[in-house]
């Protein structure tokens, strides 16, 4: 007897529609905490809503991309959510790039609108001279006169693009990575699975969402309804006294970030325990300051290596402790691959380049199809991998070890030497303090 199942049209729930039901289902929880501050994801989702009326007014439509000077503020929570209902691209800026870089990045995305945290007055402002692209200051113009719609779903499809991020990684030019809708829940959802992340959260904020590094943070506090306590500029006594007030439980803490809070004289009673989680990731930390990150923390820094692109391992405290010079295994939805300069996978058997795919890979670098062909390596069933640059290997038990870079190998008397081998040793030896 022949089955049949009726097709249902499933609708597909993104970070930005998943704020908006926040918004309706726990309307008074906090939110955001800004400072003096405070919103509820009530209050969150109607500044969304605003944000998204005004950028449609502002004549963006769908597909269009917008980019953000991003500080730490309520308002670009607000305004990354109101670009993605608009049906826009967010393509957030580095505010640390020089005026040239940006607008290269701006052209090259071909925006027309540039949103700017007030503290980037002037460069977003000086982005715009003869150019073909208008600035909008964030809190220049009023936008609470602005009818705020129902809460309804955005409509936008797992493959539509949600954002461009602009890396060059450790070598090349930058590179506009672009990123689905279902890409980007899928990153927010892993990392709030693997950090233990939910409604009941609180995430400390102290780096801009400039980055994929940031978004681990704002993405995932977003989709499960963390409150999120921004520190608009990092300073040690400012987290000592969030940790004192919020008492925040989740938070990403790059490795100078960590070497800073170990040198404040009341680092022994700032409650760094509070913190169940905190990801470090950016570059290589210093065993010293592992442990005593790990020691304040009581077992809550984790570790995390990864790609813009997404490719992603994650080392929880537990492992942490027991394989120290690993970046962890692979984070749940992601394949990863050691192959040689022949192309073939030699996973468990050696020292190779690092390749990978996972349910937040990258849909290709964006006005660049030459240099995304390029970054693929096809494993013998035909599925596309993203070779990462990263020279590494894999154990038997699937954790994975950073060696270098393939462009920065040594090859000394036919041997293969690898930076990260050498400054493993150097920071063994009792002289040296860094490397």
């Amino acid at each position: 007897m022949n089955q049949e199942m009726l097709p249902i049209k499933r609708a597909f729930v993104s970070i930005a529609d998943q704020v908006a039901l926040h918004g309706r289902n726990m309307p008074d929880r906090i939110a955001v905490v800004d400072g003096d501050e405070i919103l509820t994801w009530r209050e969150l989702n109607a500044r969304a809503d605003q944000m998204s009326s005004w950028l449609v007014r502002a004549g963006v439509r769908s597909g269009d991309r917008v980019c953000v000077l991003p500080a730490c503020e309520a308002a670009v929570v607000a305004s990354i959510i109101g670009i993605w209902r608009a049906g826009a691209v967010f393509v957030p800026l580095s505010p640390m790039l020089t005026r040239k870089m940006l607008a290269d990045m701006v052209a090259d995305c071909g925006a027309s609108l540039v949103i700017a945290s007030s503290c980037y007055h002037d460069k977003a402002r000086s982005l715009a001279e003869d150019k073909p692209y208008t600035v909008h200051v964030l809190g220049e113009t009023d936008l609470t006169g602005l009818a705020c719609e129902p809460c309804a779903l955005s409509g936008k499809g797992p493959s539509d693009l949600a954002s461009i991020i602009y890396s060059s990684g450790t070598t090349g030019a930058p590179k506009g990575i672009g990123h689905t809708h279902e890409a980007r829940l899928a990153f927010a959802n892993v990392i709030a699975l693997h950090s233990r992340m939910n409604s009941d959260s609180s995430a400390h904020l102290a780096i801009p969402p400039h980055s994929n590094g940031a978004m681990l943070m704002w993405g995932p506090a977003m989709l499960v309804g963390a409150k999120m306590v921004l520190q608009r500029t990092f300073d040690v006594e400012g987290l000592f006294s969030i940790i004192a007030d919020w008492r925040p439980t989740h938070g990403f803490l790059v490795p100078v970030m960590c070497e800073a809070i170990l040198q404040h004289p009341d680092v022994e009673n700032a409650g760094l325990n509070s913190f169940r989680c905190a990801i470090t990731a950016g570059s290589p930390m210093r065993p010293s300051v592992k442990q005593e990150m790990q020691r304040l923390t009581e077992n809550g820094l984790a570790e995390l290596w990864g790609l813009t692109e997404g490719l992603a391992t994650f080392q929880p405290p537990e492992e942490m402790a027991i394989r120290p010079d690993s970046v962890g295994r692979p984070i749940i939805g992601c394949d990863l691959r050691i192959i040689n300069e022949a192309g073939e996978d030699i996973s468990g058997c050696g020292v190779g380049e690092i390749a990978g795919t996972s349910n937040n890979m990258m849909a290709g670098y964006w006005n660049a199809v030459s240099r995304t062909r390029e970054a693929i390596w096809q494993e013998s069933g035909g599925c596309s991998y993203i070779r990462s640059g990263d020279i590494g290997e894999i154990d038997s038990d699937g954790f994975l070890y950073i060696r270098g870079r393939s462009k920065d190998m040594i090859i000394s008397g036919g041997i293969n030497v690898y930076p990260a081998d050498i400054e493993r040793e150097l920071l063994g030896h009792e002289a040296v303090a860094d490397a």
